[in-house]
């Protein structure tokens, strides 16, 4: 079979420059783009919601919407993690990603790119899609003051990604899609064992989450932003580019920093609950005005399944008490 043609063609919709080898940026991503996330919306609506019905019975009527929702985060951000894996592992971004972390030092110098591998380009379109079709929905997946927070946290991540594609700025961005996709899964693996009410995995799965959330988040991102702060200037054009890098890297990355440190904060109160509470705490970014009312309502279960017990104990030794008399 020729596919001569179809390279042809594939080799136009994602703009290969054969000159270096490398995918630039175009009007034509925008038909790659659709596509994707018409795959993406699919997928959320007819392949994970029937998936996350096998175990669905087992969540509260109020949570069965979110529950769907998390089942399709967390397989579609794993599969971001291996495709970024994949994208990044015969290439010199794999290592920078992961050993400075390991040993405590400052990404090594980077420079703008002049053109994209096809892994990293389908990375940037895939974090795109992903965003165009969670932000119409998040005004009935978050409660409360959550939602104007998600909000923020999916507008200033869509301008980070913007930028550094915009800039061929991938040896930045990527790894901090990595940094945050990582932690994501573990987060939202976390949430569909606390939905089930399993106590014992949601314990394991929140110390694994706090370990890597910390490692990740606490430690890595911000030395991919210090990073970017110094060498940065350096390598974006002057004097339009570097205003750019500020107001579409810099001050969304920092925004996203104190972001980082207010949910770890909450992740350690919710370790604390589960831990030494014995509480399967919520998602307390946007379930905290339901969670006490949640907890009341299971402690007033246990206390009605007590006292049933109770009655039917002592109906059993009301029943023997007169079979003896007789």
């Amino acid at each position: 079979m020729d596919l001569t043609l179809f390279k042809t063609y594939f080799e136009k919709i994602f703009f290969y420059k054969q000159a270096n080898g490398t995918y630039e940026h175009g009007p034509k991503d925008l038909i790659t783009f659709s596509i994707l996330a018409f795959l993406t919306f699919f997928l959320r609506q007819f392949m994970v919601g029937p998936v996350s019905n096998i175990w669905i019975k087992k969540v509260t009527k109020d949570k069965k919407l979110k529950f769907r929702h998390l089942m399709f985060q967390s397989n579609f951000r794993a599969f971001c993690v291996i495709v970024m894996i994949c994208a990044m592992w015969n290439t010199p971004l794999l290592k920078r990603t992961i050993v400075p972390y390991l040993n405590f030092q400052f990404l090594e110098h980077i420079e703008l790119s002049h053109g994209f591998t096809l892994g990293t380009k389908f990375i940037y379109l895939l974090q795109l899609s992903y965003i165009s079709i969670i932000l119409p929905n998040l005004h009935r997946l978050e409660n409360g003051k959550g939602v104007y927070l998600m909000y923020l946290h999916h507008f200033v991540t869509a301008v980070v990604v913007l930028t550094s594609y915009y800039y061929y700025f991938d040896e930045f961005g990527v790894p901090i899609f990595f940094v945050n996709d990582m932690g994501v899964v573990l987060l939202y693996y976390g949430k569909i064992i606390r939905y089930l009410n399993h106590l014992k995995a949601a314990k394991v799965m929140l110390c694994f989450l706090l370990f890597f959330y910390f490692t990740l988040r606490g430690l890595a991102y911000p030395l991919h932003v210090v990073t970017a702060i110094l060498q940065g200037p350096s390598v974006f054009p002057t004097p339009n580019g570097l205003v750019i890098f500020y107001a579409g890297i810099i001050i969304p990355l920092v925004v996203l920093e104190f972001m980082q440190i207010a949910w770890l904060l909450i992740l350690l109160k919710m370790f604390y609950q589960l831990v030494f509470l014995k509480i399967l705490p919520g998602d307390m970014r946007s379930d905290n005005e339901k969670l006490s009312q949640e907890n009341k309502s299971n402690e007033n279960e246990k206390n009605e399944d007590k006292n049933k017990n109770k009655n039917q104990e002592k109906k059993k030794n009301i029943n023997q008490n007169k079979k003896k008399n007789k």
